[in-house]
C-alpha cells in the first residue's frame, strides 16, 4: 500500500515481536480465523489511514485527487456503505452478532437524523471504510491490468452472489426493494427433501422494475469495473428459486 513507505508507526507495528507472534499463530492454525485476521490487519490499516488523511485526503497530490474522484463516482451508495460498516463496528462489535435489524430503531435507516449525526460524529470511521474501498479498487485495477499484460484477454473473472444477507448493507440502504417478509430458498429435490431456506430476502421484481432496474444496473456496473467476465452464483438457481413466504 502506498502509505506504508512513509508511515513509520505502521512499519514499527509490523516489525514488532507481538505482531510477528500474532501472524505466526494465525498461520499455524488448522482453521482460518477470518475475524482475527481482519482485526490483525485493521491494526495496521488504521495507522495507514491516518497517514493518508494527513498526506493526501484533502491535498492536491495525485493520490488525494484520485481519492476525491473516487468519492464523487461512489456518491451516496459509497457513503451509505461506509456508514453502515462504521455503525456495525459501533453497535455490533462482536463478529457474528445480529445485523442492523437488532440496532436501535433510530439507526435502521440511512436517511434518519440519528444516522446523519453519527456520520458527522464518527466521520473518521466512515472515511476509513471509504478509503478501504478506494484502495481495494486501486488494487483490483492493478490486478486486472497485470492479468491482461500477461496475455489473459478477459482479465479478472468476477463473482456475483445470488443474494445478500438479511442483516447486511443492501437491505439497510435499499429497504423498499426487498421483500422483507420472505426468505429465498429452493424447492424440494433429491438433495433436500424438505426444500431449502437460505435465510435472505429476495428482491421484489415489481419494485425493481418500478425503479427502472437501477439497483441491478448499478450492481453490474460495479462488478464489471475491473472484470472482463462475471459469474452469477449460481445461475441455475435463478430458474428455481422459491420465496418461502411474504411475496
Amino acid at each position: 500500500m502506498p502509505e506504508l513507505e512513509s508511515c513509520a508507526p505502521a512499519r514499527e507495528r509490523i516489525a514488532s515481536p507481538e505482531f510477528s507472534r500474532a501472524l505466526d499463530r494465525l498461520r499455524a492454525a488448522t482453521d482460518l480465523d477470518y475475524e482475527q485476521v481482519m482485526r490483525t490487519k485493521q491494526e495496521v490499516l488504521a495507522l495507514l489511514h491516518r497517514s493518508f488523511a494527513v498526506q493526501h485526503r484533502e491535498q492536491p497530490t495525485p493520490r488525494g485527487r484520485a481519492y476525491q474522484r473516487y468519492l464523487e463516482r461512489g456518491g451516496s451508495a459509497l457513503r451509505d456503505f461506509a456508514t453502515f460498516l462504521a455503525l456495525a463496528e459501533h453497535l455490533s462489535p462482536t463478529p457474528g452478532e445480529p445485523g442492523w435489524r437488532r440496532w436501535p430503531a433510530r439507526y435502521r435507516s440511512p436517511d434518519s437524523a440519528a444516522v446523519q449525526r453519527f456520520r458527522q460524529e464518527h466521520r473518521e470511521s466512515v472515511d476509513f471504510h471509504r478509503w478501504l474501498q478506494f484502495e481495494l479498487d486501486r488494487q483490483l485495477s492493478e490486478a486486472a491490468g497485470a492479468a491482461r499484460d500477461s496475455g489473459l484477454p478477459i482479465g479478472i473473472y468476477a463473482d456475483l452472489a445470488i443474494g445478500s444477507s438479511a442483516g447486511g448493507s443492501d437491505s439497510w440502504a435499499f429497504p423498499d426493494l426487498f421483500a422483507e417478509a420472505a426468505n429465498v430458498g429452493a424447492p424440494p429435490d433429491d438433495f433436500a427433501k424438505g426444500g431449502q431456506d437460505w435465510g435472505f430476502p429476495p428482491i421484489d421484481p415489481h419494485r425493481l422494475r418500478a425503479q427502472s432496474y437501477a439497483y441491478w444496473i448499478q450492481m453490474l456496473r460495479a462488478s464489471f469495473a475491473h472484470a472482463g467476465a462475471l459469474r452469477i452464483d449460481h445461475i441455475m438457481g435463478l430458474f428455481r428459486l422459491r420465496a418461502n413466504s411474504g411475496l
